[in-house]
């Protein structure tokens, strides 16, 4: 199933080890301290789970019963080892076709997993369809690329490469699930009620760059994309987005400043 998903490809170590310290801990941790165990009577389902960082924040919280789901095998087997032993049911699953009943889950958690859901209507129905009456979802996204000038290194730089064949992540990637009036318009033809969409910025840092600059690439779906290239044209990408985290330095040193958009709401 991993070869039909965005992070095939990925490298789940670079995701976790890179990536994971630096831009998902901040929001695993703000998203899994606004789920209080009181207001979950049953169990709670997480989607595209990933390695599992934010599985690792609930699962040490008391009063938690987690499902965690991802339809990468790769990265989901990446979280069953790291946290092997923790009380967590592990599913392979297409957030668009879950496997399981209907009115199941007191909550469906997701960490900047929405953005790449190919049809994202069949995967807010699918949340709805699976939680109770009053249940909750709750996600993350990230904001566009503007407000996140660390990561936006990464297209500009490609532009600079490939011109007009570099892809754009505004509209397919993870800076493409931004605009919160359409984020408001799904959760509502889905059912939700009550629904909130919060912008939370966080400050992430690095401490070598030209490991956190191949990681941006190593893992994330950029590097199915550079796959697909030349050798001296994907290595001139590499560089060139090293050299522009470099540059930033001056600026940043070497902090990570982030927006995300933090979206809930009622069944």
């Amino acid at each position: 199933m991993s070869s039909s998903t965005p992070y095939a490809g990925v490298d789940p170590a670079s995701y976790d080890n890179v990536l994971g310290p630096v831009l998902f801990e901040p929001y695993a941790e703000d998203l899994a301290e606004r789920i209080a165990p009181d207001l979950i009577e049953g169990p709670l389902l997480e989607l595209a789970c990933g390695t599992g960082i934010l599985t690792a924040h609930l699962c040490s919280r008391p009063g938690f019963t987690i499902v965690a789901s991802d339809a990468d095998e790769d990265m989901l087997n990446r979280a069953r080892q790291k946290l092997s032993g923790r009380p967590v049911q592990w599913q392979l699953a297409d957030a668009m076709s879950l496997p399981f009943m209907d009115a199941c889950f007191s909550g469906v958690i997701c960490q900047f997993g929405f953005m790449f859901f190919s049809d994202k209507e069949k995967a807010f129905a699918e949340a709805w369809r699976v939680l109770k009456p009053g249940g909750r979802i709750l996600f993350n996204t990230w904001d566009r690329a503007t407000a996140n000038p660390r990561s936006a290194i990464v297209p500009e730089a490609m532009r600079r490469v490939v011109g007009t064949n570099a892809p754009d992540m505004e509209k397919k990637g993870p800076y493409s699930f931004f605009d919160a009036a359409e984020i408001s318009r799904l959760l509502d033809a889905a059912g939700f009620r009550q629904t909130r969409i919060e912008a939370v910025r966080k400050t992430g840092v690095y401490g070598d760059a030209s490991i956190f600059a191949k990681g941006l690439i190593d893992g994330s779906p950029l590097v199915s994309y550079l796959k697909r290239l030349a050798k001296p044209e994907a290595n001139r990408i590499r560089r060139a987005i090293l050299d522009a985290l470099l540059e930033q330095e001056s600026i940043y040193g070497r902090q990570v400043p982030m927006q995300a958009l933090v979206c809930e709401g009622l069944k």
